[in-house]
């Protein structure tokens, strides 16, 4: 792993950590069940991307396709993050299941581009398995029902997979779904690093395309003073979109 000048790997690997989302469940009160409505949310610190809103019981299945970005790191002394992958908060706005790829910069060096895959209630705890790298094709999928929950990360470009099934019933209280890239404000840094686009495709929900699906809405993230990633509008396939960076 590289490391910036004057910090030791050890200490790189700790700050990494400390940014990493693996098993932290921040709350959105903007996400609770009856808040985020069309219009409510069209940036905030939660992330860039588009929501879906099922409901209650529970979200049944939730695909993506993204691509890893070139990322660049602003910040010589300190830390800057992006979350790609699929979110899913309950009904009071909390962060219960998240499929995704964690990238973290610090100190001015990319330390992290790793999968993180968090199953409420799994005794396996956080998938963290599958390293990545800029140009890689990524599948994240999520499902539960009455007898399972599983999450998965499979990435295409090297052939890899990376999950975590349980064979208990999910959550009944999953209420909304964010496919996007998740901002790093709730995991302890305000800065995003520099990167051109990630490209979303294929996006599903319930098995319906994303523009097929009846509670959609699109989201910017602003953790800071300007809005830092801006989200496209669905194209005319109406599975795909596209995240664009602005502002560190």
């Amino acid at each position: 792993m590289l490391v910036a000048s004057g910090m030791t790997e050890a200490s790189a690997a700790t700050a990494s950590h400390r940014l990493s989302t693996a098993g932290k469940h921040p709350t959105y009160p903007e996400l609770a069940a009856g808040s985020l409505t069309a219009g409510s949310l069209t940036k905030s610190n939660v992330g860039a991307g588009w929501y879906a809103v099922p409901g209650e019981p529970n979200v049944s299945e939730a695909s993506a396709q993204f691509v890893i970005p070139t990322v660049t790191c602003n910040v010589a002394h300190g830390a800057e993050a992006f979350y790609p992958g699929i979110w899913v908060y309950d009904t009071s706005g909390t962060l219960t299941q998240q499929v995704d790829i964690n990238i973290i910069c610090i100190d001015g060096v990319v330390t992290t581009m790793q999968d993180v895959i968090c199953i409420l209630g799994s005794t396996a705890g956080c998938a963290q398995n599958l390293n990545v790298s800029p140009g890689d094709r990524i599948v994240a999928t999520f499902s539960e029902s009455a007898w399972h929950t599983q999450g998965q990360i499979e990435d295409l470009t090297t052939g890899l997979i990376d999950y975590i099934y349980d064979g208990t019933p999910g959550p009944t209280s999953d209420n909304s779904v964010l496919f996007g890239d998740a901002g790093p404000g709730p995991f302890g840094a305000t800065h995003v690093p520099t990167f051109g686009t990630v490209p979303f495709s294929k996006v599903t929900i319930d098995g319906y395309y994303m523009s097929e699906y009846s509670v959609r809405y699109p989201t910017a993230l602003k953790t800071a003073a300007a809005v830092q990633i801006k989200t496209g509008p669905l194209r005319q396939d109406g599975d795909a979109f596209t995240t664009t960076w602005l502002h560190f």
